[in-house]
């Protein structure tokens, strides 16, 4: 496959070694060799294990080379002290990809650390690819290959679906695996993808795309690794109509990081990680279950054409609530158009009003319902139509389900049936699962899904910001982390292109008062030293004569490593920051500036870099911050452009400064009028001891 890994040897082996099986057959680790039969597949099993000659009334070899052919997965079940030899021999024998269940690698401290980098090591050395360590392995239902040891293989049949499963833990990719088998939506691939040692989340992204029997992928995420790699995929994926739904594990602070800057204290882990899933293009869910619903969802239901929603019902209750919990996700519930009136009129009783939401009251005939939801669905001024419903108990609610299955049938709109009930009702479920039409339990659920189908569609027709690519910069870095001192801090400035305000720069009333000549009044003094001046009292504003200066001077300089004089600046006061996450790199933050920038709630992050055009959207992301730039009470509209071309070359210093970066705030840069530019009147500089 042209541009990327070729993973078909790996999901559809013609032979399979099973290195480690036990030689009792009813032991845990024999789970691959009966799940693999249970389900059909169709190639070799080899068995190697050097303590037996045969297991079960099969042959055993000794090693992978003495299979009596070539073997496309080695299946590794050894101590984590052992993998990493038996890759090494895999290798040898031409063996390309292998799959390492055992646990004691990374995750277990730093002896597992030192395993894994062994087994990373080896397999490199011996050109095979790994699914994990600390995987369960994984379930191909397309091609009928269940190597896993997860106890899901138990499952009476697999059930081939457009939908994928991806997850780095285990445990939970499995139940949702038996979950969609249960619920008859099925999963066609199924990936415990554990340690990621060598194959990532973005591999089986990838391949998944090029292989084209997916509609949408699941992910479980623990941890992103190869950001820039995994965002690229990610929107390529999106790009050729395929969503990746997603669910972040660990999103919450795991200990309170010192805030040193304003940014560090405005973005947390979680921001970040929202931020940067955007960029890429993921549809993020918080729960399990809207996870599921939301991939089963997207699979199965036709491409969404607008936010225009309609409601059918025989509950005013369950009216009102859904369009409650969906027209804050977006969605809008226009009146029918006229000849939709005129068909749905004669159906219901005169007391009956017809409109959107519309509730067609109790007591009718199920072919009533069916018939009113037929017209609903044609009308063109509706985009989704959401089917609420209680208690229709007839045939344990199967005729309801009938008539909505029927009505669906070559609408050609998306339709979700959300259905909040019990026991009295479950033989409607059970035929609106087999028909394969999207059923929700809950409000909540359905809300949700419906929202990620909206956002989905908004990704789709997203335009790509405008204006020329972020610069790329040549920087030398200073020798030393922590808190630059603002030489080192102004040399970065300039060097990325970023203008900051003019200055002179003091250490006592002899120099200030041989730099009077050249001030222009009124004039701001600050203390050179402090991370945070105005905290520490190290700011005089608006000075306006020598004196004040010559005074203000005396008493700060002696605080710190001098003065900083610099002319009052007139302008919008913003914040534009940056700070780097271990896993997901550099980002860029815009908020309102000053000295109360964590007080105004609004900030706009994004993945840096970013151009000029995402710089400018940023800039509107913040609603507060967007009105003082289009002139509040009364002022001039500020330089919006010269702004953006700040923050885009803020982006792309916190890019070019890669792992030294820690974070970084200027703040404020003021935004003059149009024309008159944006210069940067303070600026900290946080990077890493090295």
């Amino acid at each position: 496959m042209s541009g990327a890994l070729s993973l078909e040897r790996l999901f559809a082996p013609k032979s399979i070694a099973l290195v480690g099986i036990p030689g009792d057959l009813s032991r845990p680790g024999a789970r691959p060799l009966h799940f693999l039969r249970r389900h059909g597949y169709d190639g070799r099993v080899h068995l190697v294990n050097p303590r037996h000659r045969e297991i079960g009334g099969l042959p055993v070899y000794p090693g992978i080379g003495a299979a009596p052919e070539a073997v496309d997965v080695a299946w590794i079940s050894l101590p984590a002290a052992q993998a990493a030899d038996a890759v090494a021999e895999a290798g040898r024998a031409g063996v390309p990809f292998a799959v390492v269940i055992g646990a004691g690698f990374a995750e277990a401290g730093e002896a597992g650390e030192r395993h894994q980098a062994r087994l990373r090591e080896a397999a490199r050395g011996a050109g095979v690819r790994l699914v994990g360590p600390n995987t369960e392995g994984f379930v191909n239902a397309w091609d009928g290959v269940a190597l896993t040891f997860s106890t899901v293989g138990e499952v009476e049949a697999l059930r081939p679906g457009p939908m994928a499963i991806l997850s780095q833990s285990g445990g939970v990719g499995g139940c949702l695996l038996n979950r969609a088998t249960d619920r008859r939506w099925g999963a066609g691939l199924f990936v415990s993808t554990g340690n990621e040692a060598d194959l990532t989340l973005a591999d089986y992204i990838e391949w998944l795309v090029h292989d084209g029997r997916v509609k949408v992928i699941a992910c479980i995420v623990e941890q992103v690794r190869d950001a820039p790699r995994f965002l690229a995929v990610a929107r390529r994926a999106v790009a050729g109509g395929i969503p990746v739904v997603a669910l972040k594990l660990g999103r919450s602070e795991a200990g309170a990081r010192a805030a040193h800057s304003h940014t560090g204290a405005l973005v947390g882990t979680d921001e970040a990680w929202r931020a940067w899933a955007q960029a890429a293009g993921l549809l993020l869910t918080d729960t399990l279950e809207q996870l599921l619903e939301a991939a089963a969802y997207l699979a199965a239901a036709p491409p969404l054409q607008g936010n225009r929603a309609a409601v059918v019902t025989s509950s005013g209750g369950m009216a009102v609530i859904l369009a409650d919990a969906l027209e804050p996700r977006g969605y809008t519930f226009a009146p029918f158009a006229a000849e939709t009136v005129e068909r749905i009129t004669p159906l219901l009783p005169a007391y009956a009003a017809v409109r959107n939401p519309l509730d067609i009251t109790a007591a009718l005939p199920e072919e009533t319902f069916g018939e009113v939801l037929g017209a609903v669905l044609r009308d063109p001024g509706v985009d989704q139509v959401v089917v609420p419903l209680t208690m229709a108990t007839a045939g344990g609610g199967r005729a309801r389900a009938g008539q909505i299955i029927q009505a669906a049938r070559g609408a050609g709109k998306p339709l979700a049936v959300c259905w909040p009930e019990g026991s009295l009702v479950c033989g409607g479920f059970q035929v609106l699962d087999e028909a394969h039409v999207p059923l929700f339990h809950s409000v909540g659920d359905c809300a949700a899904v419906l929202g990620l189908s909206l956002a989905y569609r908004a990704l789709r027709h997203r335009t790509p910001s405008g204006g020329p690519d972020p610069p790329r910069l040549g920087l030398t870095l200073p020798s030393r982390g922590g808190a630059l001192p603002w030489a080192d801090v102004r040399a970065l400035l300039l060097a990325a292109g970023i203008t900051p305000a003019d200055e002179v720069i003091v250490g006592t009333e002899a120099e200030a008062q041989a730099a009077a000549a050249g001030l222009r009044y009124p004039v701001a003094v600050k203390l050179l030293g402090p991370l945070h001046k105005s905290e520490a009292g190290g700011v005089r504003l608006g000075l306006g004569d020598i004196g004040a200066v010559l005074r203000a001077v005396r008493e700060l300089a002696p605080r710190g490593e001098g003065c900083l004089i610099q002319p009052m600046l007139e302008g919008v006061e913003v914040l534009v920051g940056a700070l780097r996450d271990p896993a997901l790199g550099p980002f860029v933050v815009v908020a309102p500036g000053g000295v109360a920038a964590e007080l105004y709630g609004e900030r706009a992050v994004r993945p840096a870099p970013v151009g000029r055009g995402e710089a400018e959207a940023m800039t509107v992301e913040c609603r507060a911050l967007s009105r003082l730039l289009e002139g509040h009470r009364g002022r001039p509209p500020a330089d919006r452009r010269a702004l953006a071309e700040t923050i885009a070359r803020a982006s792309a210093l916190a890019a070019a400064l890669e792992s030294a970066l820690l974070e970084f705030d200027l703040n404020p840069v003021m935004v003059g009028p149009e024309g008159a530019g944006a210069k940067v009147v303070d600026a900290r500089i946080i990077l890493r001891e090295r």
